[in-house]
């Protein structure tokens, strides 16, 4: 059946209320699916101080617009983050937080981010990343990436002295 809207009202972003002629009110979700992907290193073992580059894409499968379209990518605390870039909007990083705010992304829309990523101390580089928007997502299981597969091995300088020669029987 259809039904003729005669009126719209609004209750914050996502939800769309329509008031028909003669069937009351109906509330319309307005939803979008952001998607993650991302790059990591080869995983191994690597001596403390070696960089490496990690690359995000975050995408809105649709089928609506993402407001307020972000990435936010933790670190663990062995780690220094080196010139996060992005395709779109601004990044900042503020302990060991890497967060890009990318605005509204239409359906089909992408944004790229590209950061380098040191070993400051040994154990495993934990990276946990998640992209969000103020709408509730259609498919919550594609909104995360978690990886710690590269391990940075803490260098131990040995040095040994002779002091004294074996005797000889």
């Amino acid at each position: 059946t259809f039904r003729r809207i005669t009126a719209f009202a609004s209750d914050g972003p996502g939800v769309l209320y329509a008031g028909a002629t003669y069937t009351g009110l109906h509330q319309y979700t307005v939803s979008p699916d952001l998607q993650i992907t991302a790059q990591a290193p080869t995983a191994g073992t690597f001596p403390v101080g070696t960089q490496f580059p990690w690359q995000a894409q975050v995408r809105n499968n649709g089928p609506h617009a993402a407001t307020l379209a972000r990435l936010t990518w933790q670190l663990g605390a062995n780690t220094n983050i080196i010139s996060p870039t992005s395709s779109r909007g601004q990044c900042v990083v503020a302990s060991q937080v890497l967060t890009c705010d990318f605005g509204v992304m239409q359906p089909g829309e992408t944004a790229d981010v590209n950061m380098t990523v040191q070993g400051a101390s040994g154990g495993a580089i934990r990276i946990q990343a998640s992209a969000v928007a103020a709408e509730q997502d259609l498919d919550a299981t594609n909104n995360t990436f978690t990886d710690a597969g590269v391990r940075i091995l803490e260098q131990i300088d040995l040095n040994a002295t002779v002091l004294a020669s074996a005797a000889t029987v």
